[in-house]
């Protein structure tokens, strides 16, 4: 019931992690991005002329839309890079012939990334539309990086005990789920019920931020230089 993995097959580990740390990255980038464009939109009043014609629901997903359409491209040209020197070196390096990717811990990447970016991305909007300057919501939103870097710090720990109640956990929390799902899943053979479960927080997570952004800045957006 177990997957078991050879010394030499160190791509297991090094794929999720590098992952990880570019999947966070592109968060900051482009969740730093829409942070600052709502907070000036809402200094500006450009907002104003918006929200005649859309309702702030819609409004904050069609900008969490255009962000993940900006940070899904990043990570694609970063994947793809990687992937294209890896393809290449696999017929002049030895140590990379032994190597293999695996295809469903790809896309059970995929699959825990995309809703992930959604409810980040979503949470920055709602902080952009609820601060009263820029400086004060890029300082709130650096809060966001610190539960994605939860799985880095028990990465030994996840590859040991991949099904312990604490793997577990980090597989469904919304914001470690990326790391570590797909992590736990090249050392362990993950039931097809975690897997569920974890998708389906993180789905349902994403939905309820998007609303939540909305929400949040129906309530704030004419409230200049106050705390909502």
């Amino acid at each position: 019931g177990r997957r078991e993995q050879g010394g030499k097959q160190w791509l297991a580990i090094v794929l999720p992690v590098f992952a990880g740390i570019i999947f966070m990255i592109v968060i900051n980038i482009s969740g730093g991005y829409l942070l600052r464009a709502v907070v000036e939109e809402k200094e500006n009043r450009t907002i104003e002329i918006l929200i005649t014609s859309v309702s702030t629901t819609q409004l904050m997903a069609g900008k969490v839309i255009g962000n993940l359409s900006v940070g899904l491209t990043q990570l694609l040209i970063w994947f793809f890079l990687p992937a294209v020197a890896f393809i290449f070196g696999q017929s002049f390096l030895p140590f990379l012939q032994e190597q293999s990717i695996d295809r469903g811990i790809l896309g059970l990447m995929l699959l825990t990334m995309l809703p992930a970016f959604v409810f980040i991305a979503a949470l920055m909007a709602m902080i952009g539309a609820t601060a009263t300057e820029s400086r004060e919501a890029q300082q709130v939103a650096g809060l966001f990086s610190l539960p994605i870097m939860i799985p880095f710090w028990f990465v030994p720990y996840l590859v040991e005990y991949p099904n312990s109640p604490l793997s577990l956990f980090l597989s469904i929390f919304p914001f470690s789920a990326p790391i570590s799902l797909p992590l736990r899943a090249a050392f362990s053979d993950v039931p097809a019920w975690q897997i569920g479960l974890s998708l389906g927080v993180l789905v349902a997570s994403a939905l309820g931020a998007v609303w939540l952004a909305g929400r949040a800045f129906r309530l704030g957006m004419l409230h200049y230089g106050k705390r909502l």
